[in-house]
């Protein structure tokens, strides 16, 4: 078989993601797909691709029995598990179009997403496991594979503007036609991650998602794909969906972590031992004390790596720290959603760069990358100013508003480009604070300073100056003050250093922190 990727992702694998797991069950029915909970299912538990496929084949009969038809929008709002990601394959099974949407975002960002999508039909749990009401952002905090707490009234919300399908009460499966769609065609739809507003819902065509898998497949046929890989992100993400088509492509087994707590996920190393492992960088922030446990769960780990919002130096080096593999090295990749991914750049123990992780790496394969002014024109080398790139992996579109119809696409980030073409991430653009360089590198030597601290967050002061959000890690506290004299020893002037408990920071699906609510929930807090 050629090892080109486009060839690994030819002759009915992908672009036709109808029939993808039906190809992946013949080549490799036995490669282990499973989660930490068992994932029960019906027919029976998935535990691999055959498995897997089999879920998938009975839940696009009882889809289709249903009255689910191709080319129908359906959402698909279900607790966070990679059951999400079953549900969209059946979904292409039948030729639908799968909207993937996190059930913990907020209530009103839920009924607003699917208001939007005017979908023929919405995939939820049972009542008891409907989506929740997320304004206090318990479901936001939970771990990762609970399902958000109920609120009465959201699924009438969403019955207003779409028929609702409950899993458990769907009809036993009928036969049903394998669906198709071109390869331009609408084919999947993810959202942001909503740090800044709603999210924004986000079309995806199969060429496009063969896009965000193909670097992915390259870096697998490079460093081998025979290793089990465990993942604890957001399955409602477009990563989710890259991550399950390249295990689908290459073979690679693969473990889902439904439950992120620290202890639990130690446990789930310590017994799988896995060679790769990704997920979110706050994740990871609250992850860095597996690295000095005495059984080092994290002993076996040649490749960690992240992507969807910043990961900090410390970061790395704990996990680093953490694992036996001589050469093991952390993969930070950069990108969004609408853009699939950019760049990525490896750190090893000995980074060159010092684990500097505002250097994000060099445009992969088929991007391209440029900084400019505030009036759209490029920049030299060095400068700071919006980070714009072009990539083979853009989406289609947005759903329900315009989408910026230009050649190059604005990340909406703060950064320049270095000498050797590798792109420097400041800040992102709405999260800039005045009178400072780099909010995020200022973050970094926070966190490096303080050890105790499990986040620290540059806000804009209400003056001038900064306001800082702390988080300590449980079992410690935060010295605010020397937190204060901190700030100033590395040049900016702090109005106030508020502490908060990690059950008080407001967060998305993918862990990243709202800090448009942060900044207006801090007010009073101390």
């Amino acid at each position: 078989m050629s090892t080109s990727v486009d060839a690994r992702l030819e002759s009915g694998r992908s672009p036709d993601l109808s029939r993808l797991v039906a190809t992946a069950t013949r080549e490799h029915p036995a490669t282990p797909l499973f989660a930490d909970d068992g994932w029960p299912e019906q027919p029976g538990p998935v535990r691999d691709v055959a498995s897997f496929h089999a879920a998938v084949e009975h839940l696009a009969g009882r889809l289709w029995a249903a009255g689910v038809r191709p080319r129908q929008v359906v959402a698909v709002v279900l607790p966070n598990h990679p059951r999400v990601q079953l549900a969209a394959f059946a979904l292409h099974r039948l030729g639908a179009v799968p909207a993937l949407l996190a059930a913990s975002m907020p209530a009103e960002h839920l009924v607003e997403s699917v208001a939007a999508l005017h979908p023929a039909w919405t995939l939820v749990d049972s009542g008891e496991d409907a989506p929740g009401n997320a304004a206090d952002n318990a479901a936001d905090n939970a771990p990762q594979g609970s399902a958000p707490e109920p609120a009465p009234g959201v699924l009438d919300l969403l019955g207003a503007h779409t028929r609702l399908l409950r899993r458990a009460d769907l009809p036993a499966p009928a036969a049903f036609p394998v669906g198709a769609l071109n390869p331009h065609e609408v084919a999947l739809i993810t959202h942001t991650s909503g740090t800044t507003a709603a999210p924004k819902l986000v079309a995806h065509s199969s060429a496009s998602i063969h896009e965000h898998a193909a670097p992915q497949v390259r870096l697998m046929l490079e460093f081998g794909a025979d290793r089990l890989a465990v993942k604890a992100i957001s399955c409602a993400h477009a990563r989710a969906t890259s991550a399950l088509i390249t295990a689908l492509v290459v073979g690679q087994p693969l473990a889902f972590a439904t439950d992120d707590r620290p202890e639990a996920v130690a446990a789930l190393l310590a017994l799988l031992r896995p060679h790769s492992l990704e997920a979110h960088p706050n994740t990871y922030l609250r992850w860095e004390p597996i690295a000095d446990l005495p059984d080092r769960p994290l002993a076996s780990v040649a490749r960690f790596s992240s992507t969807f919002d910043a990961i900090h130096p410390r970061t790395v080096r704990r996990l680093l720290s953490g694992t036996d593999v001589p050469d093991a090295f952390f993969l930070q990749a950069y990108g969004q959603t609408e853009t699939g991914p950019v760049a990525a750049r490896a750190m090893t123990r000995e980074d060159p760069l010092g684990h500097d992780t505002r250097v994000v790496g060099v445009p992969a394969e088929g991007r391209e990358a440029r900084v400019v002014d505030e009036a759209g024109e490029p920049v030299p080398v060095g400068v700071a100013g919006h980070i714009e790139v072009r990539a083979v992996s853009r989406m289609v579109g947005y759903v329900g508003r315009e989408s910026p119809g230009v050649e190059w696409w604005p990340m909406g980030d703060w950064g320049r480009l270095r000498a050797d073409g590798a792109i420097e991430l400041l800040d992102r653009v709405v999260d800039r604070v005045p009178g400072v360089a780099s909010a995020l590198a200022l973050e970094d030597a926070l966190l490096d300073r303080f050890p105790e601290l499990q986040e620290a967050l540059v806000l804009p002061g209400a003056r001038r100056g900064v306001r800082v959000v702390v988080v300590a890690r449980p079992g410690a506290s935060a010295d605010r003050a020397l937190v204060g004299k901190a700030v100033e020893e590395l040049g900016a002037t702090p109005e106030e250093v508020v502490a908060l408990a990690p059950e008080d920071l407001p967060v998305t699906g993918s862990k990243k922190v709202r800090r448009h609510v942060l900044r207006g929930a801090v007010g009073g807090a101390r």
